[in-house]
């Protein structure tokens, strides 16, 4: 099938979710304040009925969509590091990677980019095997789409260095230990749980800085925010992202479409 790519200029700020995961219902109420989403690959979560209608859903809307690979771990949703070969790893990458893309296709879109999951996004931050075998798996099945990496990771210097694009991915729902590094889901500080934090530390973002616990204030990059989609907040955490970022995007910048 012919794909199409007829997004419209790239808006402000890109705003997208982890979506696939949970419900079609959530994920339908979800996409219309989004500009790019990263569909789950089935390993942490989701059904392959999800994952369709949550795909459909996201072309239709012109939602950017992305893929959402992790360790095989549906038990601990793919927030646990997993002992894999690097030959393992790779192939599940690839597997995981080429199901969400060929499915994008079949609906006329394109793969726009790629973001690791749970424990793996966090362990592909520094260069090692596990940063390797995501690099090599994107380079083979979707060459012209990014990666999408914790802020300011070494992982975005990784990428350009095998000629991949790099998106730099700040948290709007999760609180900052130090400027490249998230509080653990472990501790009772992790989230983000109120709208008026929510919207003081978006505000932040959108200056291209986050705040650590100890209040200070880090400059970072940011190509793009994220919500997670399986929290009990991300559609009304959504709608206040929207109206926030639309406050700032020149009038003459349309949605449809995350930067490439």
């Amino acid at each position: 099938m012919k794909t199409s790519d007829s997004e419209s200029t790239a808006p402000a700020m890109d705003l997208n979710a982890d979506v696939g995961e949970t419900t079609v219902e959530r994920d339908r109420r979800l996409l219309p304040y989004l500009t790019s989403c990263n569909v789950c690959c089935g390993a942490h979560a989701g059904s392959a009925e999800l994952i369709v209608a949550t795909i459909r859903e996201a072309v239709r809307l012109r939602v950017a969509v992305g893929a959402h690979p992790s360790y095989p771990d549906r038990p601990n949703f793919g927030r646990r590091s997993v002992a894999l070969s690097d030959e393992r790893l790779e192939a599940e990458l690839l597997f995981q990677i080429a199901t969400v893309k060929s499915l994008v296709e079949a609906f006329g879109a394109r793969l726009r980019h790629v973001k690791p999951h749970g424990a793996l996004y966090h362990d592909v931050r520094s260069p090692g095997p596990r940063a390797a075998a995501l690099i090599r798996a994107v380079k083979r099945i979707a060459p012209d789409a990014a990666i999408v990496g914790q802020a300011g990771s070494a992982l975005s210097e990784s990428a350009s260095r095998e000629g991949l694009a790099f998106r730099h991915e700040a948290f709007a729902d999760r609180r900052y230990a130090a400027a490249d590094a998230l509080v653990p889901r472990s501790d009772p500080r992790a989230l983000v749980e109120t709208d008026a934090d929510f919207r003081e530390q978006l505000r932040g973002l959108l200056d291209r800085q986050v705040r650590d616990l100890s209040g200070e204030r880090h400059a970072i990059p940011v190509d793009t925010i994220c919500l997670h989609g399986d929290s009990p907040h991300a559609v009304r955490f959504a709608q206040i992202a929207r109206s926030m970022i639309d406050g700032r995007t020149p009038a003459t910048a349309a949605r449809g479409g995350a930067p490439s």
